[in-house]
């Protein structure tokens, strides 16, 4: 019989945590009002700003980080050029020409036509019914 020796050598490596550049943000739009619910959009780190409009943004430095809010232009800015405020402007389209009218709508004359089709039946069916004898008890 045989007998092995063996050793096990513990492995090391060497793990190495990369810290990317965060920055705290303020989001308004034009009368400087805080911006709740924009969404904050880069290639590793998403967010939505708080009711403060704050928000920090995660970054590997090179990337650009897009704004995004319902009735404001989105915004696209380099991460190496963010300030710590960011302005989002109103998306406003010119619309050539409104009209709105009020036009009473048809109705279906159903009801009117339900209601011959009875009274033609009960007319009918009372001039096909037999007349029974009375009987008269004197």
């Amino acid at each position: 019989m045989r007998q092995f020796a063996c050793t096990i050598k513990p492995k090391t490596e060497t793990i190495t945590k990369t810290v990317m550049p965060e920055k705290r943000i303020i989001v308004l739009d034009v009368f400087g009002t805080p911006l709740e619910g924009v969404h904050v959009i880069g290639s590793v780190h998403n967010t939505i700003t708080d009711g403060k409009g704050e928000a920090i943004i995660q970054s590997h430095g090179s990337e650009e980080i897009t704004f995004s809010h319902v009735g404001k232009v989105t915004e696209k800015i380099a991460f190496s050029q963010l300030s710590n405020v960011v302005i989002l402007k109103d998306a406003i389209e010119d619309l050539e020409e409104v009209i709105i009218s009020a036009v009473k709508p048809k109705k279906d004359n159903l009801w009117i036509w339900i209601l011959g089709l009875s009274a033609g039946g009960l007319y009918l069916w009372s001039k096909n019914k037999k007349k029974q004898p009375r009987t008269v008890n004197l």
